[in-house]
């Protein structure tokens, strides 16, 4: 991806040219060569995260709105599968 799409994409960026250094629309740095500017292998930061991990996020997220019921069951555990967790 080039530079515009990675700040578009509203999280963190940087070329693995550029060792250590992430961007983000609030920290911006002149410090970027032509060639930086042009490039197209930018990348943005993503985050993995595993089953325990997100029933963990869930069951925190449901906890003190909602009682834990059948439909809410079904549609967490159809969210696993369709995110392959």
């Amino acid at each position: 991806m080039n530079i515009i799409e990675a700040v578009k994409s509203g999280k963190p960026y940087k070329r693995d040219s550029l060792v250590g250094k992430w961007f983000d629309a609030d920290n911006w740095s002149l410090e970027l060569t032509l060639a930086d500017i042009i490039a197209d292998d930018w990348i943005i930061e993503s985050v993995t995260i595993n089953r325990e991990q997100f029933l963990g996020a869930w069951d925190v997220a449901t906890y003190k709105e909602l009682d834990p019921n059948e439909r809410l069951t079904k549609v967490r555990d159809k969210l696993i599968d369709e995110l392959g967790l």
